[in-house]
Formats: C-alpha cells, structure tokens, sequence
C-alpha cells in the first residue's frame, strides 16, 4: 500500500514541477498584426533596458516564449504563416533589422 501511495503522489509532484518550468499562461495570439504587436511591446522593454541598442533576435524569441507560453513557430503554425522568421520581422516596419557574423540584431526602427 505504500507503494501505491508513493506512485499516486509521483505524479502530483511532477506536475507541479514542470508547471514551473513551463512559462507563464498561454496568450492567444490571433493574427498577423497581434503578433506583429506582441514582438514590438517585448523589444520596446527590451530597447529600454538596453538604450536603445539592437537586440539579438534570439533573446526576442525566448522572452516571447515566457511571456505567451508558446513558441513563434508554434504561432506561425497555428496562424498559417508560411514566410520565414527573418522575412516576417522584415516584412513589419516597427522593426529594423541587422545580419551580423552571429545572427541577427532587432531593434526598433526610426518611422
């Protein structure tokens, strides 16, 4: 009987834990301009801690991921977008971007 309470409580904990290290709750993102806004209200905060300077569009994707619990592919998917990263924040004019030896660097572009 031990056992069996043992096993009934491993579950529990488990959840618990990969609830914590699941990011926050899932946002639904709609559309093409919710996602377009949700990217520019993350690199506007992330603009701000940095004064100003381009981002590593890597970091933009992994504070989207915490703060809407779903990745951009995910939503890509989920919104039938077929166009490639690089092209989709291109194709926005909030942001502006820069092809450097490691990536690529976002900021906020001058409208």
């Amino acid at each position: 009987m031990q056992a069996e309470a043992q096993a009934e409580s491993q579950p529990q904990v488990q959840s618990q834990e990969t609830s914590q290290e699941q990011p926050q709750a899932q946002t639904i993102i709609a559309s093409h301009a919710e996602l377009e806004q949700a990217l520019l209200d993350i690199l506007r905060a992330l603009a701000e801690k940095s004064d100003n300077k381009p981002i590593p569009i890597a970091e933009l994707q992994t504070r989207f991921h915490n703060q809407h619990g779903q990745t951009i592919k995910q939503v890509f998917q989920s919104l039938s977008i077929t166009l490639r990263y690089i092209t989709f924040l291109e194709s926005c004019r909030a942001f502006k971007l820069e092809k450097v030896e490691k990536g690529w660097l976002i900021s906020l572009a001058k409208v």
